[in-house]
């Protein structure tokens, strides 16, 4: 009857033992997956940001007419340096062209009939304004953009994010034709909490973090912190003191994160996380 009791304990005793280690392991589990953040950083959201944003237009005068024959990209899409976007008819920009230098030749031939100089002088002037007229309609097409008759792109590595025109379509003299960001040149914009503002200094080091999408981590800098708060009411932004003790949950100081080891891979617009070193 004894060593039947002792052998029962025995094993009271052995189970509550397992029963403890379990417990014990499961807290110091819990422990390190819901540990304190480091005390030295800041932890804060950003945004990638491109610091090249090209927004590619004309800027034609109404009388000039030009169509858009096709659009060879898509929204979203990577492009490189002399990649086409987009296809131009310019039959009425160069008819346009011819038109007013026929206007010049008749006026030359007019002017050499001329014999008083004065008279000379007065036509000369009416020349001057015509080749200053092609003159400004050619500027609209010498731009790094445009290689005969098609919008290129311009930037070694870009992404489109914005299309204005369809295929079909006659460009406007200021609607956008494509806009175009630089994946070589990002950044990251922050909101930090207005409590941290004493914490945040130029140069401090970060880590960018982009577990959302890839899981890769990146080294940046503290390159601008706002000297104001801004508080966002209506979805309007405006600045208030950095004194203020405002209580509102949508204040915080803009901070500007370089992105030091940029590999290609960060997508503009995206979230990622940050810790901003205190050292």
């Amino acid at each position: 009857m004894n060593k039947s009791k002792l052998a029962i304990a025995a094993v009271l005793v052995c189970a509550t033992s397992l029963s403890v280690g379990c417990g014990g392991s499961s807290a110091s589990t819990n422990g390190k997956a819901n540990g304190k953040k480091d005390a030295n950083a800041i932890q804060v959201t950003g945004t990638v940001k491109s610091k090249n944003i090209e927004s590619i237009s004309l800027g034609l005068p109404e009388t000039v007419s030009i169509g858009v024959t096709g659009v060879d990209v898509k929204l979203g899409q990577e492009v490189r340096k002399n990649d086409k976007l987009v296809d131009l008819d310019l039959s009425d920009y160069n008819s346009n062209i011819d038109k007013i230098q026929n206007e010049i030749d008749a006026e030359n031939i007019k002017k050499d009939k001329m014999t008083d100089q004065d008279q000379k002088d007065m036509e000369q002037k009416t020349i001057d304004g015509y080749n200053d007229e092609i003159t400004s309609i050619k500027s609209k097409l010498n731009k790094t953009y445009v290689n005969g008759s098609s919008i290129i792109c311009d930037m070694d590595d870009a992404a489109v994010t914005s299309i204005g025109y369809s295929k079909g379509d006659i460009l406007n003299s200021q609607e956008k034709i494509v806009t175009l960001e630089d994946l070589k040149n990002l950044q990251v914009m922050a909101k930090v909490p207005q409590e941290s503002i004493n914490d945040i200094k130029e140069g401090q080091n970060v880590t960018i973090s982009t577990q959302s999408y890839s899981g890769k981590s990146y080294k940046g800098k503290v390159t601008y912190v706002g000297k104001s708060v801004v508080t966002s009411t209506n979805g309007a932004s405006s600045s208030i003191s950095s004194n203020s003790n405002s209580d509102d949950d949508d204040s915080y100081i803009p901070v500007e994160i370089s992105v030091d080891d940029n590999d290609g891979k960060l997508l503009p617009e995206s979230s990622v996380d940050l810790s901003i070193s205190r050292k």
